[in-house]
């Protein structure tokens, strides 16, 4: 299901140390940046049993510590932040995952000048023959600077890397997909976050959009992220079906993850019937306006969290007579938890009000950029705490779309009367 070279490829462009040991206690993965961190190269690591590795390596591994401080060979003290979980994989073999990260660069740049010069002092000796003479070279601070700014940079080289890496799973949206007019914007806070969103044409008058959300932040939501998009790719393709879709996608899942999950929201428009097909595991709810009738409907359905239960069920509902100049909202958790100087969340009835009267006169992209703009408003502040992403679907026109012929070699499921594939 899952292509091994695309794994390590991505492992190399995250901005955290990533360590995994098989079932056999032999390391499988030890990442660029793992080597970076650590000055450990991956022919020190890599199928190496753990008896044989080496010591900082082990000390990763070691469960109850989530801060380490580590000397490397150059004889430099470094600050580690890391976070250990289990992978399980078919019932039966389970892989130890530690992503971690340098958090040095934490401290002001007085603090890391300040501990370099006590490990200085402690190297040489103090209360011994030098004791009189002096700490420090001016030399030596200098090379500590340099070393520090170094860090820094290195430090927001990878930070850049990782914003690109999750905004490669995430395409700025602005077009037509069988008489759908589709705008997108994403906002990443300060975290590497979980967001996901896709739209994809599946062919005879469908199309598919997905929102979903990894729980948590960090290097493990953007390869759960990218993992799960991969799976979501494998199937939509030939399921039809949301509630089935999100079946086999949860079984995938299941398999895999132990501690994670993931709340999505998945609808199949079909422009042919004009109508709606959706499915919800546990996301916040899009909002479907009616223009005619002006109604704004919540578009929910009984479901768990991917990834969650093996058993988990879900279900399908379907809205007809979707017409020109409706419009559907979908979003994640940040735009109604974010919360004002009182503790206060935006809340899903204040979304609702505002998104009822902007629609009125606004369309596709300012719609989003006015919503951002009231939360932003709402919280009094720039920056927010989660990731903002959010969608706007304007059907505009299914009538008007030219299909092509159905192609004859084709090999999906057949369709049956209403757009759909009968199970």
């Amino acid at each position: 299901m899952w292509d091994e070279k695309f794994v390590y490829q991505l492992s190399d462009k995250l901005q955290s140390g990533l360590l995994v040991l098989a079932p056999d206690l032999r390391v499988v993965l030890w990442n660029k940046v793992a080597e970076l961190i650590t000055a450990i190269p991956s022919r020190d690591v890599i199928h190496r049993p753990l008896n044989a590795l080496p010591e900082i390596v082990r000390s990763l591994l070691d469960a109850p510590h989530e801060e380490l401080c580590i000397l490397k060979h150059d004889g430099v003290r470094r600050l580690i932040q890391k976070h250990l979980s289990t992978m399980v994989v078919d019932d039966t073999c389970s892989y130890t995952v530690v992503s971690f990260i340098d958090v040095t660069h934490w401290f002001s740049r007085q603090d890391n000048l300040e501990d370099l010069l006590l490990d200085a002092q402690s190297d040489r000796g103090l209360g011994g023959k030098h004791a009189g003479g002096p700490l420090v070279s001016s030399g030596d601070i200098a090379n500590t600077q340099e070393r520090i700014e170094e860090q820094h940079r290195t430090m927001l080289h990878q930070m850049d890397i990782a914003a690109r890496l999750q905004r490669s799973l995430l395409p700025d949206i602005h077009q037509h997909f069988n008489g759908i007019v589709v705008s997108s914007k994403f906002v990443p806070s300060k975290h590497i976050g979980g967001d996901l969103y896709d739209v994809i044409d599946l062919g005879h008058g469908l199309t598919g959009v997905l929102i979903a959300d990894v729980s948590g932040h960090g290097v493990a939501s953007a390869l759960i992220s990218s993992m799960f998009k991969m799976i979501f790719h494998s199937l939509a393709e030939t399921v039809t079906s949301p509630k089935i879709l999100f079946h086999l996608i949860n079984q995938e899942l299941t398999s895999i993850l132990r501690e994670d999950f993931i709340s999505a929201f998945y609808v199949l428009v079909d422009c042919r019937a004009k109508t709606i097909t959706f499915t919800n595991a546990a996301h916040p709810n899009p909002l479907l306006f009616k223009r005619k009738t002006s109604e704004m409907v919540e578009l929910d359905t009984d479901g768990l969290f991917l990834g969650m239960f093996e058993d988990g069920l879900y279900e399908e509902q379907c809205i007809q007579g979707i017409e020109e100049g409706d419009v559907l909202l979908l979003y994640t958790d940040c735009i109604i938890e974010e919360q004002n100087e009182q503790g206060t969340p935006y809340g899903k009835s204040r979304l609702k009000d505002m998104f009822f009267s902007i629609v009125q006169e606004y369309a596709g992209q300012d719609i989003i950029d006015l919503l951002e703009d009231d939360v932003h408003c709402f919280c009094g502040r720039e920056t927010l705490e989660d990731d903002f992403t959010m969608l706007v679907l304007e059907f505009n026109g299914q009538r008007h779309v030219a299909l092509p012929d159905d192609d004859p070699t084709d090999t999906r499921d057949e369709l049956s009367e209403d757009g759909f594939v009968s199970f």
